[in-house]
C-alpha cells in the first residue's frame, strides 16, 4: 500500500510523477467527493496531490496530512491490463490469421467454413430442442433452455455428434471451396472496381466510381443469395445426409424439404443477410469476403441446418 506522505518523501522524482499521475488520472467526481479506486478522497486532498505533481512548495503538504490516501497497487491497473490482454490476443490472432490467408488461402477458408458450420449446427440443435420441449407442453421449457445453455456438460450430452461432424465437413469440403471459386468466378465475369481516391480529378468522378462499385457488388450479392443459394441448399442436403449415413432419406428430402429450405434461405437473405453481405462485398477485398460471409452465414447455416434436419430420421 502506498500513501501520499510516502510519495512526497520518496527521493525518486520519476516514481512520484508516475504514481501521482495514475492517482490523479483515475478519479471521478460524485457529490463533491473524488472517488479514487475504492477510496473516497476530498477535493482538498486531491489538490495537494496535484501541487506535489507540479512541484508545489512544502507548505501545502501539511494540508494533506489529515488523511493519507491508501492506494491498492494490485487494483490500480487491473481493468487496463485485462483490456490490453484481450486486445493483444485479438491482435495476435488477426495477424496469425492473415498470415495463414497469405500462405494457405484455400485451406484457411475451408477450415474457417467448417468451424463456423459446426457452431451454427450447435445453435440449430439447441433451437430444435427448445421448440420440441415447448411443443410437448413443458411449462418450464424456457427455464430448461436457459439452464441447458449454461450447463456445458448437459449440452454436450444432448448434442448429436455425428450431425455436428457432418456440418463441419460440409463447410470444410463443400461450402469453403465452393465459395472460394465462386467468388473468384464473380470477379472474372464482372469485377468489382477498386476506388482509389488519388486517381480521381474531381469529386463527381469519384462518386460515379463508388456508385459503379456499389452497383456491381449488388449484382454479386443478389445472384449469390437468390440463384446460387439453390445450389448451396442442394449440396448441403446431399452432403450432410451422406455423411450422416442417411442415404435413404435423400429422395424424400429433395421432394418435400428442398423448396421450403430454399424459401427459408431467401427469407433469411431478405431479413438482413443480403445487406450485410453487400457491405462486405463493397468494402472488403476478395480474399476476406469468404470469411466475412462465413461469419454472417452462421445465421444462414443455423436456419438451413434446422430446416434440413427437421424431418430427417
Amino acid at each position: 500500500m502506498t500513501t501520499l506522505k510516502e510519495l512526497r518523501r520518496d527521493d525518486d522524482t520519476s516514481t512520484n510523477m508516475i504514481e501521482l499521475q495514475s492517482l490523479i488520472g483515475n478519479t471521478s467526481s460524485r457529490n463533491g467527493i473524488v472517488w479514487l479506486s475504492n477510496t473516497a478522497v476530498s477535493h482538498h486532498q486531491l489538490e495537494n496531490a496535484q501541487m506535489t505533481l507540479r512541484g508545489g512548495d512544502n507548505d501545502n503538504s501539511e494540508h494533506g496530512n489529515n488523511g493519507d490516501i491508501a492506494i491498492s497497487e494490485s487494483f490500480s491497473f487491473d481493468k487496463k491490463k485485462v483490456h490490453l490482454q484481450s486486445s493483444n490476443v485479438l491482435s495476435a490472432f488477426s495477424i496469425w490469421y492473415m498470415k495463414q490467408m497469405e500462405m494457405h488461402e484455400l485451406r484457411t477458408k475451408c477450415i474457417s467454413a467448417g468451424v463456423l458450420g459446426l457452431v451454427a449446427d450447435i445453435f440449430a440443435q439447441e433451437i430444435g430442442h427448445y421448440l420440441t420441449t415447448r411443443e410437448n407442453g413443458d411449462k418450464n421449457s424456457s427455464q430448461s433452455m436457459l439452464a441447458a445453455c449454461t450447463e456445458f456438460l448437459a449440452v454436450l450430452t444432448r448434442l448429436d455428434k455425428r450431425r455436428m461432424l457432418a456440418m463441419f465437413f460440409d463447410g470444410a469440403l463443400t461450402t469453403g471451396p465452393l465459395l472460394h471459386y465462386v467468388y473468384a468466378w464473380y470477379e472474372r465475369i464482372l469485377p468489382i472496381p477498386e476506388v482509389d481516391a488519388l486517381s480521381f480529378t474531381s469529386v463527381e468522378e469519384k462518386r460515379k466510381a463508388i456508385r459503379q462499385r456499389f452497383g456491381i457488388a449488388s449484382i454479386h450479392v443478389l445472384f449469390d443469395n437468390f440463384v446460387m443459394a439453390i445450389l448451396y441448399v442442394f449440396l448441403m442436403m446431399i452432403t450432410t445426409a451422406t455423411l450422416e449415413g442417411k442415404y435413404a432419406t435423400i429422395p424424400h428430402e429433395i421432394r418435400h424439404d428442398f423448396y421450403p429450405a430454399i424459401c427459408a434461405s431467401w427469407k433469411a437473405s431478405c431479413m438482413g443477410l443480403a445487406p450485410m453481405q453487400l457491405l462486405s462485398f463493397h468494402f472488403l477485398p476478395m480474399e476476406l469476403r469468404v470469411l466475412a460471409v462465413n461469419v454472417q452465414d452462421v445465421i444462414w447455416v443455423t436456419v438451413m441446418s434446422f430446416v434440413t434436419h427437421r424431418n430427417r430420421q
